[in-house]
């Protein structure tokens, strides 16, 4: 997360609450939840802050009800793929690869990514 910019990072296998209140006691303002318990993003955002969720979480899940929760899900599509891709050849984006497979192991691949990954789970030729 620093390398992509981020002032604080904390350790996602530890006790995160208490990670992100030892930078910031009264907790943070935004939050993104993509993976993982929300109950713990409800522990770290002080009231009125604004919380993304690519998970589709509700408030009520982050046992909050002082807070806005917004569900990001994606539509892929041909175009967006495609600027994407351009966007990864030019450099503009990176995405983390956590493992890669042949086609021939796409089961290894499969229960790779069921064990959960913090990166993508790559199949090539």
């Amino acid at each position: 997360m620093r390398g992509l910019g981020a002032a604080h990072a904390v350790d996602y296998t530890g006790d995160i609450a208490a990670a992100v209140h030892a930078i910031t006691p009264d907790g943070v303002d935004k939050a993104l939840h993509a993976a993982g318990d929300p109950a713990v993003i409800g522990k770290v955002v002080r009231a009125g802050a604004a919380v993304a969720s690519t998970m589709g979480v509700t408030a009520e899940q982050l046992g909050r009800d002082d807070i806005t929760v917004t569900a990001i899900m994606a539509a892929a599509t041909a175009d967006k793929l495609a600027r994407l891709l351009g966007d990864l050849a030019g450099g503009k984006l990176r995405v983390n690869i956590e493992a890669a497979f042949s086609l021939e192991r796409a089961h290894d691949a499969l229960q790779t990514f069921a064990a959960g990954t913090l990166g993508k789970v790559l199949v090539t030729r």
